[in-house]
């Protein structure tokens, strides 16, 4: 479980099906109303490239609807997060990578890209299988 605290509140962030459908409805890539790139691999793609837009738009969509904060509200909790601790960071982004890691809705999206990966670049997919385990492990520890 992946909880972030903003203003003394601990907000349970999820990988779950309105999530992925949040994802994928504002951060897909669109052309002439056809998803061209889906919001999910992009926002995974950011995580393991340590994005903090991606980081950002994880946080927001992973938290449920009902209580989400605006952006703008865990822009500042980040900050202090990040003030008390500025090695918070990579544990953030760790622990949201391990969430979409476990989450059902990007199992067959995240094969799918590693197996281009494998392909087209090893060295990319190795290091991305290498903070994928970090990212499990840290997961199953908090």
């Amino acid at each position: 479980m992946f909880t972030f605290d903003i203003k003394e509140k601990a907000y349970e962030v999820k990988g779950n099906l309105r999530f992925a459908k949040d994802v994928e409805n504002q951060l897909s890539t669109k052309q002439d109303g056809i998803n061209q790139l889906n919001g999910l691999p992009l926002l995974y793609m950011g995580l393991q490239s340590n994005s903090i837009n991606a980081l950002l738009n994880f946080l927001y969509y992973g938290i449920r609807s009902s209580e989400r904060p605006s952006m703008e509200v865990i822009e500042e909790a980040l900050d202090a997060r990040l003030e008390a601790n500025e090695d918070a960071l990579d544990d953030l982004f760790l622990k949201a990578i391990g969430v979409m890691e476990l989450s059902g809705f990007f199992a067959k999206t995240r094969n799918q890209l590693m197996t281009t990966l494998k392909k087209d670049n090893k060295e990319l997919a190795k290091e991305m299988e290498s903070k994928r385990k970090k990212a499990l492990s840290l997961l199953s520890k908090s």
